[in-house]
């Protein structure tokens, strides 16, 4: 079959040797830097090196690797899906479960096949785990733990994309390796993780950056001062769907540890353990039997997790081709709904650890959290017309501007995911202030005359980078929604010239989609279909 690869990282150039490995054809990779599309492309036979998206959108493509940082999974893979391809997505599917519960309904309605690639599913080991767990000799599960430790961040560390919360999101080890230890268990047990109490250890959150490499204390030479509040380490309480309870520890600066996944599952009459360092070596018990330790040397022919994945993933796209019927609720690879799950599962952990270790539940997505819930009854909120956005009007100047309205307005504004509350682009006939009050980081999308756009961040810690306060001149589309993962953002928007019904114009989401086409993923999220345009008559005049 015909592949494409967006990024050419390490984990780009797994998926491009296993491909050429089981004879597939590398019809694109695309790359942000030209160059390192055309190296990566000279070493794995790569028909076409490109830079944009839309390159790996050939009508001959077959499947699509996203192998991106993880922000840009969404828009990567949706637009993939949206093209008719089949596509394979490194972890974590997306930061947002909103999203990735998106993308897995989009896969679903094209009938396209869809995976996440936690690998570590496809050891021969883990197929034999699950088996043992799921016998009745094993008994009920009643204590699932263990851990994933890795030296991959301990200082010194190169500064990368990884610690850039816009590429990568605002956790490290909970996404990065977490996510795979969340899926195994998942997967070995057959239990739902229902509810998580978490610790975050971010151990040197000042740091010093020399000739690209990060360091705890400024060294001797000029030094620049980074500030990192992802989490080096969590230590994570959790409450599984049937009663049974878990630990798990995880660490990206533990020294000595490449890459050690150890999971451990405790059933009324066995137990079993498994770590990924040692991947050919499965341990069970029974008291009083001592440990029985099966070593699966040959591991099936020296097998490649990769490739088991990817074997089971190009097998039903096969099947797809033929026509022929496949396994859409329960696959053989983990699928883009488990990948929802998984991102339900991290951000809950996020939010305990950000709440002083409160007990989150994982399956109230649907629900509004009491936090949001109370900022909202505090201010009364109403949705703004046609923008749609939570807001209250807290001042209307009863001086008179020269074209009748108010001298000047404020208000204070609420963008959360649970309820939707979000600025669809809007444009005014004056300047308006934004400022922050309080909550999680937002973003503004700035959508300029000439052509050009902008991103904003705004939050209440301008150390590292956040705006607490940003005018979007009049006449520029602007639109806002919380960061991925936050909970509520309040904020406040001043003018004046005052706010008036008249000064408003929503813009349309197909005109702004032909204006600005490289924006399109907020666009579509962030704008009106058509009709209303304008403010109910006689709006805040």
């Amino acid at each position: 079959m015909r592949c494409a690869i967006l990024g050419s990282g390490l984990i780009a150039r797994t998926h491009a040797r296993v491909l050429l490995e089981m004879g597939h054809t590398l019809a694109c990779v695309v790359n942000h830097d030209l160059e390192g599309a055309r190296a990566f492309a000279r070493e794995f036979r790569a028909e076409k090196a490109a830079t944009e998206l839309e390159d790996a959108l050939a009508p001959d493509v077959d499947c699509v690797h996203v192998c991106t940082p993880p922000a840009l999974h969404f828009r990567a893979a949706w637009a993939a899906l949206e093209a008719g391809k089949h596509v394979i997505c490194e972890k974590p599917l997306c930061l947002d479960p909103a999203e990735a519960r998106e993308l897995a309904a989009l896969a679903k309605a094209k009938g396209l096949v869809g995976a996440v690639d936690f690998n570590a599913r496809f050891h021969d080991a883990s197929a034999r785990a699950k088996e043992a767990i799921a016998a009745r000799s094993f008994g009920e599960i009643k204590l699932v733990h263990g851990s994933y430790l890795q030296e991959f961040h301990a200082l010194p560390d190169a500064l990368s994309w990884r610690y850039r919360p816009q590429l990568a999101g605002p956790m490290r080890a909970t996404t990065e390796i977490g996510s795979h230890w969340i899926d195994l268990a998942r997967f070995w047990t057959g239990l739902e993780i229902e509810a998580v109490s978490a610790t975050f250890g971010c151990f040197a959150p000042e740091r010093s950056v020399e000739d690209g490499i990060m360091r705890a204390k400024a060294s001797a030479g000029n030094g620049v001062p980074f500030a990192v509040d992802s989490e080096d380490a969590a230590s994570i309480s959790i409450r599984f769907s049937n009663g049974a309870i878990g630990n798990l520890l995880l660490s990206e600066a533990s020294h000595g540890r490449i890459n050690s996944l150890a999971l451990e599952v405790t059933g009324t009459d066995e137990s079993l353990w498994w770590d990924s360092e040692e991947p050919y070596r499965l341990h069970t018990a029974r008291k009083g039997a001592g440990v029985r330790t099966e070593t699966g040397a040959f591991g099936g022919g020296f097998s490649s997790s990769f490739r088991g994945l990817f074997d089971a993933v190009y097998g039903d796209i096969e099947r797809r081709r033929r026509g022929e019927a496949i396994d859409c609720e329960n696959p053989p690879y983990p699928s883009l709904s488990d990948g929802a799950i998984n991102a339900e599962v991290c951000r809950a952990i996020y939010e305990s650890a950000n709440r002083d270790s409160v007990w989150v539940r994982v399956d109230g997505h649907s629900g509004i959290h009491p936090d949001t819930a109370r900022i909202i009854e505090h201010f009364g909120f109403e949705k703004l017309p046609v923008e749609g956005t939570l807001y209250k009007s807290s001042y209307r100047s009863a001086l008179e501007s020269r074209d009748g309205g108010p001298a000047g307005t404020e208000m204070i504004g609420l963008f959360s995911e649970r309820p939707s509350s979000l600025s669809c682009f809007h444009r005014l006939t004056y300047d308006e202030t934004w400022h922050v009050y309080g909550g999680d980081p937002f973003r503004l999308i700035l959508l300029f005359p000439d052509g050009h756009s902008e991103d904003v961040v705004m939050g209440s810690d301008p150390l590292k980078g956040q705006r607490i306060q940003f005018v979007v001149p009049a006449g520029v589309w602007q639109g806002g929604c919380i960061l991925s993962g936050g909970r509520y953002a309040l904020y406040g928007c001043s003018m004046a010239p005052g706010f008036t019904g008249s000064c408003f114009q929503a813009g349309i989401r197909e005109e702004l989609l032909r204006l600005y086409p490289d924006r399109a993923q907020d666009i579509r999220a962030l704008s009106v279909d058509s009709g209303e345009t304008k403010m109910p008559e006689g709006f805040a005049t």
